[in-house]
C-alpha cells in the first residue's frame, strides 16, 4: 500500500464485494515485492474476518492483471497453452 491512508484490508474488500482486484506498484523496490505486498493484505483481510483463500490472493498478482489488460487467454495462469515463466 503505497498511499498514506490507505488500509490494508482494501484488496479484501474489493475481492468480497465482486471487482477485478490487483495489486501494483509504481516503485522500483516495490514491483519486487509485490508477493510480500499479497500475503500483507491477505493477512488484513482475514484479521478483518474475510474469507480469502490463498489462490484467489495469488489471483491479485497474476491472473486479476492479465484480466484487467484483456490478455488472460494469453498469460496469468498456469495452463497448458498459456505463456508463463516459471521459477
Amino acid at each position: 500500500m503505497e498511499a498514506y491512508d490507505a488500509i490494508g484490508e482494501n484488496l479484501a474488500l474489493l475481492q468480497k464485494n465482486g471487482a477485478c482486484a490487483m495489486i501494483h506498484s509504481d516503485d522500483a523496490n516495490g514491483i519486487q515485492r509485490l508477493n510480500q505486498e499479497v500475503a500483507k493484505a491477505l493477512a488484513s483481510g482475514r484479521h478483518a474476518g474475510i474469507d480469502i483463500s490463498d489462490a484467489v490472493a495469488w489471483e491479485w498478482l497474476t491472473y486479476n492483471p492479465a484480466k484487467a489488460l484483456g490478455i488472460a487467454d494469453k498469460t496469468g495462469s498456469l495452463k497448458p497453452g498459456k505463456m508463463a515463466d516459471v521459477v
